[in-house]
């Protein structure tokens, strides 16, 4: 695995999991690639699965983190009452859901909604702090 052979992290591309969609945000909710995502709260999702059950790709990243004892990012499209965001959520190596943070400069994503401006960080148990940010929040302020 990328653990055995030194990885701490792996990070999946902006959509890399849902994969990139013009079709209205009803479509994604009622299709399943859009999901309602909790708070992070440090939980291990794959050890209560339970208390998320609007969201299985939660669930399914802290049980990817916890079995190869790897941290990872990856995005998501997250559906809160009717909006839908751009989201990155962090698992620790335990599994632990750390973070999520939505992508504000939207490009050409005419069907994600803009979200209030956030700082996101978060700290992994092998003692690193990253930021979170997503392709043009990069290169703007």
């Amino acid at each position: 695995t990328a653990a055995q052979q030194g990885a701490q992290i792996i990070v999946f591309p902006e959509y890399g999991i849902t994969g990139f969609s013009g079709y209205p945000k009803s479509y994604w909710y009622s299709g399943g690639y859009a999901e309602i995502i909790p708070v992070p709260t440090g939980q291990v999702a794959c050890n209560v699965a339970n208390d998320f059950s609007q969201a299985a790709s939660i669930v399914s990243l802290s049980c990817s983190a916890k079995k190869y004892a790897i941290a990872i990012v990856a995005n998501l499209m997250e559906y809160i009452d009717g909006k839908m965001y751009n989201t990155d959520v962090a698992f620790d190596t335990d599994g632990a859901f750390l973070a999520k943070y939505h992508k504000r400069n939207l490009w050409g994503e005419w069907n994600v909604d803009t979200p209030p401006l956030e700082k996101v960080t978060f700290t992994t148990k092998f003692g690193e702090t990253f930021g979170m940010v997503t392709c043009a929040d990069l290169i703007y302020s």
